[in-house]
C-alpha cells in the first residue's frame, strides 16, 4: 500500500482519480475486499491520464489494472478447500502480487522522471518568452 500511495502521489491533483488517504481503507477488515477492486481500477486510470498529460507512451490502456485485477482473484480461489488448487492458486497469487507492486512502482518512477522533463520544457518556454 505504501508504493500505492508513493506511486499515486506522483501524479497530478487533477488525474487523480482516487484520494490519497484512500488508499488506507485497504486496512479494513472484510472492506478491502471491496476497496482493492477500486483502488485497483481508480489507479490505473490515474496513471493513464498522467501518461497522457505527459505524454509518455503505454502499451496497455490501463496501466497496472491486469496483474492488479488478477491478483485478489487468485488470493479468492486460494480459499477453496481443494489442496491443489489452493497450493496453485496461492503461488499465482504470491506472483501476481510481485508483478503489481513493482508495476507501481515503475509507474511512480516513471511519472517522477518524466515530470522533471515537464519542468525543464516550462521553462525553456518561460526563456524564449522573455527573449
Amino acid at each position: 500500500m505504501l508504493s500505492q500511495y508513493k506511486a499515486l502521489k506522483a501524479v497530478s491533483e487533477e488525474n487523480r482519480k482516487i484520494g490519497l488517504n484512500d488508499i488506507w481503507f485497504q486496512l479494513i477488515p472484510f472492506f478491502n475486499l471491496y476497496w482493492w477492486f477500486v483502488v485497483v481500477n481508480r489507479l490505473s486510470a490515474s496513471f493513464a491520464a498522467e501518461y497522457d498529460k505527459l505524454q509518455i507512451s503505454h502499451n496497455e490502456l490501463y496501466p497496472t489494472r491486469a496483474a492488479g485485477i488478477v491478483t485478489p482473484l487468485l488470493y479468492f480461489l486460494a480459499l477453496i478447500p481443494f489442496d491443489e488448487l489452493k497450493t496453485i492458486a496461492t503461488l499465482g497469487w504470491f506472483l501476481c502480487f510481485i508483478i503489481y507492486w513493482v508495476q507501481v512502482y515503475k509507474c511512480g518512477k516513471l511519472i517522477l522522471a518524466n515530470k522533471e522533463y515537464e519542468l525543464l520544457d516550462v521553462e525553456r518556454e518561460a526563456l524564449d518568452k522573455t527573449s
